[in-house]
């Protein structure tokens, strides 16, 4: 090892014009650090193992931030994404929203909460859009990446919310999967579809 290898803790200024300001083991970011990309180009702040961040904020210079989980300098694990008017919680997979997460905005009552793959809405999930109209989705029925696949699929509107409430998946072009249940929110019964 070098006189020059960072040890210990210290700042380091990058030719890019980054800094990083921390602790440090074998040259590499370790331990607790701030670290600022070149030109304003966001800031992370958090816990680092063998130069890649572990646990800690990301705040981009725009204003939006992601805190939670990193893997091999990636968004993975356990985290909070928070964009313009956007909120998003869940898990993250390689850099991606990925497997469950809810996405809501701060400014209406849209929300998507449900799984997710390769970053998009993907498979089981119910969306809530700005107006409060809710629609359920099911794997290869209604949710594939982001697009419908079934756009003939009832919208839950048509029921009133006052009397009933369907959880399950939606089938076929207006049936309900067998392993879903309404409830009546007036007698707060349950009823179990059979197959």
């Amino acid at each position: 090892m070098s006189a020059s290898t960072p040890q210990g803790g210290g700042r380091f200024d990058f030719d890019d014009g980054g800094t990083y300001a921390g602790g440090w083991l074998e040259g590499k970011a370790h331990g607790h650090g701030v670290c600022t990309g070149p030109k304003g180009q966001g800031e992370y702040a958090g816990t680092w193992a063998q130069g890649f961040e572990v646990c800690g904020v990301y705040s981009w210079p725009q204003g939006g931030t992601y805190e939670g989980e990193w893997s091999a300098g990636r968004r993975h694990g356990l985290g909070v994404e928070t964009r313009g008017r956007w909120i998003y919680r869940g898990e993250w997979t390689e850099g991606l929203k990925g497997r469950y997460g809810v996405r809501q905005s701060v400014a209406s009552a849209a929300k998507y909460n449900g799984t997710w793959a390769n970053g998009l809405q993907d498979g089981y999930g119910s969306e809530t859009y700005a107006d409060g109209a809710q629609y359920m989705e099911g794997k290869n029925n209604f949710w594939t990446s982001l697009s419908r696949t079934q756009p003939e699929s009832v919208p839950l509107r048509d029921i009133p919310r006052s009397v009933v409430e369907f959880k399950g998946k939606l089938e076929s072009r207006f049936g309900i999967h067998p392993r879903g249940f309404v409830s009546s929110r007036e007698s707060s019964t349950y009823r179990q579809l059979r197959d």
